[in-house]
């Protein structure tokens, strides 16, 4: 029995809820602060990309797209976010390619202090609104504190502090967007 007075308890939407004997009370979960909230919904669907930082655009499709026969679903340039970005198909999966186009954004810090590779890993979601919600809650860091549009859709960062210092973001598809639909193959013009 939960009392629902507790200070130190809080409703959350019933898709979090752990199943329980009776029906009426798999409907909500009851939240200690103190010790979090237990999901039983799985928040990741896939691996949805992974972002590798690059100095010259050009110079690394020739390896991606030219040498090892990647197809690029999307490219453009990203002004708020200060770097021209890439997605290259892999299986089910995707490449991102980001080259900074501006010198103090945090692409281009990253660059100047890690060099060219592995940025981060982007985690396909349902609900990027919701997950984002939730993890807040939990007191999880985040970097975005509300989600935006980026080149995978409506994405948000958590801060690499919360995931043992790998920098992770969450992507949800927008609607009508194709999921890894090429659209130029090796030798044809992007």
């Amino acid at each position: 029995f939960v009392r629902r007075s507790s200070s130190r308890r809080e409703m959350l939407p019933a898709e979090y809820a752990r199943p329980a004997a009776d029906a009426g009370s798999a409907r909500r979960c009851f939240v200690d602060r103190a010790a979090g909230p237990r999901y039983t919904r799985r928040m990741i669907k896939k691996v949805h990309h992974v972002g590798v930082v690059v100095r010259d655009m050009e110079q690394a499709m020739r390896f991606y797209r030219d040498l090892l026969g990647l197809p690029v679903h999307k490219m453009e340039v990203l002004h708020d976010q200060g770097v021209k970005a890439a997605l290259l198909t892999l299986g089910d999966s995707e490449i991102e390619l980001l080259e900074p186009v501006v010198a103090d954004t945090g692409v281009a810090r990253y660059l100047e202090r890690k060099g060219e590779g592995l940025h981060h890993v982007c985690f396909e979601v349902d609900d990027v609104e919701r997950d984002l919600a939730g993890l807040k809650m939990r007191g999880t860091e985040m970097i975005d504190q509300q989600t935006r549009i980026g080149l995978a859709g409506r994405i948000c960062f958590l801060h690499p502090n919360a995931m043992d210092g790998a920098l992770v973001e969450l992507c949800q598809p927008l609607d009508g967007e194709p999921a890894h639909a090429a659209t130029s193959m090796p030798g044809e013009p992007a």
